[in-house]
Parts: C-alpha cells; structure tokens; sequence
C-alpha cells in the first residue's frame, strides 16, 4: 500500500471517529448523557456522564493503564482514568492519546480525592482531536523487522513529536546507531542526550558506558564523575575508583575511594540527605575501606550494618567472614558464612562455608594425628563450633553415648539432634572462653571446667539472649584411644534476655519447646476449643524490623486473626517465603472454631497490622523477606471481613506507601503516609509525601482479591 493510499484510509479513519464523537455529543445535548470538562467532574461523583479533556499523562501499571488528564499526579489530577488491560474493544496504544483531547463516559467515583472512571471497553474512550502517532513505538517494531533505517527515522521524528518521550528515544537511537557500527553517529546522539537535560544524571552515564566500551577511558571516567556527583552515590565513585585500579592507576583508586567514604560520611551522619537505607550506607562505606586496607574501619561498618538490620545484610556477614579468615580467625568466618547463606542463599556464600569448614575439618586433623588433644584445644573446639554452627564438630567430640545436661543419659544422635534445634532457634551467634581451663583428674577420666561467654539473637523472631555458661565436661578415653566428652553440666547467668527462661545449649531446648508450644497452640489451632478472643502477642512496633508472628483479635472480639512468616527450607529462594495469614472465629461455650479465610503471599515480612474500629477491615503492610532490596516503600493489604476477602496491594488507589506504620480513625479511615509525587525532583532528593485518609469501605471493591 503507497503512502497516498495510507493517508488516504487514515483520513477515513478519522471521519469515523469525529462522526462518533459529534454523535456522542449529539446524545449529551439532548440529555441522556451529560457532558462535563474535567474540571467539572467532581461535582458530578456517582453520576454517569461524559468528561472532555485534554490527557496529560500515561502511567502503565501491572494490571492497568491510567490515563490522566489535568495533571500527572494520580492525587492531584482532574481526572482518573483507569484502563485495564483486559478492557474489551478495539486494542487502544496509550500514547496515541497523550495530548489529546478525548471525552471518556463512565460512572465518576471518587478514589483517594480524585475523580475516577473505571472503562470496561476502549469504546468508552473518544478523540477530540486528531490521534498522535507514537513513533517510538513504531521504530521499535521496525527494529524487530530489521528495517534499521526506517527505526532509526521514527526515532528522528519521535525526539520532535514526542516530548515526554524524547530521552527515551534520543538514548535508543544512539543504541542502533551505535549497533549498526556507526559510532559517530551513536556519540552525537549521546551528546543530544545530555544536551536535553544537563542535570540528568543517567544520560552522563549512558554516554561513559558507550566511551568506555569504544576504548575511551578518560573521557568515559569524566562522565562517571558527572553521574556520580549529580547522583550524590558513594558507590558510583568507588566503580570509578574500581576501573582505574584495572587500569594500574592504584593513586586514582584511591582519591576515588576516598570521595566515596566523604560522601557515605555525610549521608550517614545526616548532613546530606541520603539516597539508601541506613544498614546500606554503612555496607557501602565498610566495602570501600577494606578496598583501601582498613580492614579495622571495614569491620567495624560491617558491625554497625548488621546491627541495623541483619536480615537484610548477608554481604556484610560475608564480608566479614573474608576478613576474619585471612586473620586466621577460620571458625569466626565460618560463623559469619553461616549467616550469610542463611539470608541471601548464594552460591558464592556457599562455597565459601564450604571451604572453610574442609579446612577447619583439615586442621583439626593434623592436629589429632599431632599427639593428644590438650583440654585447651578441646575447650576451643567446644565454643568454636557453638559460634560457627558446625554440628560435625560437635558431634565429634562426644562418645556413643554421653550424659547429657539435664536430658540424662541419651546417644550420640540425640545430642546431635539438640544441638540443631538450638542452631536453628539462634542463627545468630557468638561463643568465646572466658578465663582458664580447669582440670581435675578422675582416675582413668578428666573432669573439665571452663567458662564462656556467649551472645545470640534471632532476628527473624526478636528474640536475644546473653550470659556466661559454666561447662562441666567429663572425658573419657574411646577404643581408639581419643578423647570423649561422657558427660556434660551446664550453669548458665544472663546479662540480658528478651525472654525470661531462656538458657543456652541442653537445657535450653526442653523448656523453651514446651514454653513455645504451650504460647503458641491457641493460635496454631484456631479448631480448638474456647480459643481466646484476645491478641496473643499485640500489635507489632511498626517502626522496627520485622515480625515473624502476629495474633489481634478484632475490637467486636468476633474475629481473631494470625499473621505468620514460613521460611522456604528447601528452595533457594527469597521470594519462595511465604506471610501466611488466617482469620477464624474462636470456639466458645464448647464448640470448636472456625476458620473463616487464609492466604499466603510470598517472599513478604510483616511490619504492622491493625483491625478497623468497626472490626470490618484487617489491614497490613509488608516489606521483602531476607535480605532482599528495595525496602523504600511497603506493600499494603487488606482483609476485609464482609465477604471474608483478601484485597491486593493498595498502591494502586493510594501510591506507595513510604513507612510502614499507620492508624486508623472511626470507623474504617485508614491514615497513611503515601508517595507525594511519582518521584524525587532531584538526585538524593528524599521521596516526597504526605498522610491520606481513605475509607477502605469504599475502595475496597477497586480491589483485585487474592487467592
């Protein structure tokens, strides 16, 4: 078909369309559809009417498109138009209809202070005017078809017709160009780039990464720079300060590590504002000093980020691991390696535990076959293994059969088994011997005595204990002529405990089972008989880490509700956690509960829960489990107790929520801290917000339901 043709059919087109929409304005005249301006369309909420006005803007959502006109902002816009992606009709191309005058009918509701109209079919949507071609899109599919000059054509058009899309095509057309090996070309594009918006940090580091690609160096470093400083990253410059010591200039490493730690310096000390989590800056700051060799200033970073959130810093731990190991310190790195695979699971991580345990096994042996065990190196070896988590180890150094603690006379793989529950319950710790190795000899036996000091947590759970333990250990020859532990007593005195009986080893596991299942059995089994209809465990301090475990019975004391996060045991993967919440209705005067719904999302932590004060509505807000990135802004759900729901993420008619916590107001006004704008103005810039109030009654059924 030759171009004449082609407008010819397009004009034809637009007859069309003009037609329907004087057709639709004939309707409206004659008041069977009222026709308002955007303007307008709030005083209009729940009727069903035609809105005129001109699209400022397209945001492509996960399920849905929204169309706004009279503003970019979804809170401050004229109008909201919401275009699912399953919408019936003709197939509609969004940015056709950016900058176009178009009318929508539809019934006008009001989502979060602005007025919405939610189409079901792209009929619903006119044009006013004439449609835009969106020549981005068309150089895309003339790239796929291998018509690069046609691309690279529409891209030339698309910078001048298309503004809100004019980095995106400039940044694209300096790729094929730079494809088709026109590397003139490709610079030139780079150079309009940065000429579009000098202050655009990205277009600085789009065009080093092409410099550096086409041999370059300094040139690119130069452009780096100008990225880095307009981002205000400290990682930025210590890249830089990576690809000049590739290049042998370790004085240029160096001065670009040092520009890192000032700006992680002012970021961290809150005289700049920063552009990460807190833990991150510390990471980032601690990785850079041990670039430099201050391996002391590196731990000590890797100390603060794993206080702040420990969950979340597997590279820290491993970090850490590499320089304990290269200070000999190998079972304090293995303790550290453990942590790591325990929250990221990767494979680096592994392979490290892995090699640092076949040497600590090859040690130990040279030491064995060197003469016979000393209680010193017994000693050693007994809190080495409690602090690396090495059951083998431990296993070890008992005999067939020992008299355990308080659990008495029990075999080798009984002990073994204590030993990974404690494990399991403290992932997080730290043995040293406190004092001397006390001997007292028993005839063909040798009674041991020796003190250590031991520090563990759980984060996962914010559970944390302290103290001193006083082993007790007697040993006894084996028929190979080793060394063994027969018998074990364990004394142990607290600093400090988040729980009031917890111990250390042994004894520890006994009490503490029956303490957890005696806590936990009324809201594990929601079946059971007169469940209380009160909260177990309250609501969650909303501004610390994350919970593993939360129970609140509804204010009407109706409905009792558990949120519980399930690690994934046999899946290398983050996202394969699951929150698993249920509501039931408690059993009373002798009749068993109910459960009234369940779900389960996945690779999500709770961090605050609360009922409405009309008991109809259980809302929470999530943050990504283990150590995943990205915890800017928190994932909202809602349960909703009239048809016994769950609702997906709120984003979608709030914006991103920035902080977890949150309160309601009587009876259902959810007030939360949201997302101002689409995103900072300027780089290192804090995320803008603000509190909105919203009554999830009337949101809710804009709501997808989950599972």
């Amino acid at each position: 078909m030759n171009s004449k043709r082609i407008a010819a059919a397009r004009s034809r087109v637009y007859i069309i369309v003009t037609a329907i929409a004087a057709l639709l304005g004939t309707v409206s005249a004659t008041g069977l559809i009222p026709e308002y301006t955007a303007a307008e369309a709030k005083k209009h909420i729940g009727e069903r009417s035609t809105i005129v006005g001109k699209v400022s803007c397209i945001d492509h959502g996960r399920r849905h498109t929204d169309v706004l006109i009279g503003g970019c902002d979804l809170r401050k816009a004229l109008l909201w138009i919401v275009v699912p992606l399953d919408a019936s009709g003709p197939e509609l191309d969004p940015e056709t209809v950016r900058g176009v005058q178009i009318a929508v009918t539809g019934k006008i509701e009001l989502a979060a202070g602005t007025p919405q109209i939610t189409i079901k079919s792209t009929t619903q949507i006119v044009p006013r005017t004439a449609l835009r071609t969106n020549y981005i899109g068309r150089a895309y599919d003339k790239e796929q078809q291998g018509d690069i000059d046609g691309a690279i054509a529409d891209l030339e058009r698309a910078i001048e017709h298309q503004p809100d899309r004019r980095d995106e095509a400039c940044g694209h057309l300096a790729a094929v160009k730079e494809k088709r090996g026109d590397w003139a070309g490709a610079l030139a594009a780079y150079d309009r780039l940065v000429s579009f918006n000098p202050n655009n940090a990205g277009s600085y580091y789009a065009r080093a990464t092409a410099k550096k690609q086409h041999g370059d160096f300094e040139a690119a470093m130069t452009d780096f720079t100008k990225a880095a400083e307009l981002r205000r990253s400290g990682v930025s410059f210590v890249e830089i300060g990576n690809s000049r010591k590739a290049q042998g200039d370790a004085a240029g490493a160096m001065a670009e590590y040092d520009r890192a730690i000032a700006i992680l310096d002012k970021q961290i000390s809150g005289r700049e504002p920063p552009i990460d989590r807190l833990d991150l800056l510390y990471y980032q700051r601690g990785y850079t000093k041990e670039l430099k060799g201050d391996l002391d200033g590196a731990v000590s970073d890797y100390n603060q980020a794993i206080t702040i959130k420990p969950t979340y810093e597997a590279g820290a731990f491993s970090r850490r691991g590499d320089i304990k190991k290269s200070r000999g310190d190998l079972w304090g790195a293995i303790a550290d390696y453990e942590h790591a695979v325990q929250y990221a699971q990767l494979d680096e991580d592994k392979e490290k535990l892995k090699k640092a345990k076949a040497e600590a096994n090859r040690k130990h042996e040279q030491s064995s076959n060197e003469g016979e065990a000393t209680p010193e190196s017994i000693a050693e070896a007994f809190v080495q293994a409690y602090s690396g988590a090495d059951v083998d180890a431990l296993a070890g150094l008992y005999a067939d059969r020992i008299d355990y603690t308080s659990s008495g006379v029990i075999s080798n793989a009984a002990v073994r088994a204590q030993v990974e529950k404690y494990f399991a319950r403290w992932p997080v710790r730290r043995w040293s011997l406190v004092g001397p190795v006390n001997t007292v000899s028993l005839e063909t036996k040798k009674k041991m005595i020796f003190s250590a000091s031991y520090d563990v947590s759980n984060p996962q759970t914010n559970k944390h204990t302290s103290g001193t333990a006083k082993e007790t250990l007697i040993m006894a020859t084996d028929a190979s002529g080793a060394m063994k532990i027969v018998s074990q007593k364990e004394q142990t005195s607290k600093k400090g405990s988040s729980q009031s009986d917890e111990e250390t080893s042994g004894d520890l596991d006994l009490k503490a089972a029956k303490a957890e299942a005696s806590k936990k059995q009324p809201v594990a089994n929601p079946s059971q008989t007169n469940a209380p209809a009160q909260a177990q465990t309250g609501s969650p301090d909303c501004t610390s880490d994350p919970k593993s475990v939360w129970s609140e019975a509804s204010p009407d004391k109706r409905l009792l509700a558990t949120i519980r996060f399930v690690p994934n045991p046999d899946q290398n993967c983050r996202a394969c956690d699951e929150l698993k919440i249920t509501v039931f209705r408690p059993g009373r005067d002798g009749k068993p509960g109910q459960i009234l719904a369940a779900t389960a999302i996945l690779g999500c932590f709770l961090q605050c829960a609360h009922w409405s004060p009309d008991s109809q509505f259980l809302l929470f807000t999530t943050s990504l489990a283990r150590g995943a990135h990205g915890g800017w802004h928190y994932a909202t759900f809602v349960y909703c107790a009239g048809d016994h729901s769950f609702r997906d993420d709120l984003e979608d008619v709030f914006g991103n929520v920035l902080a977890p916590d949150f309160h309601f107001e009587s009876p259902d006004i959810a007030v939360l801290t949201v997302s101002d704008d689409q995103a900072p103005s300027t780089p290192g810039e804090e995320w803008p917000s603000k509190q909105v109030k919203v009554s999830l009654g009337k949101v809710v059924d804009k709501l997808d339901r989950l599972p």
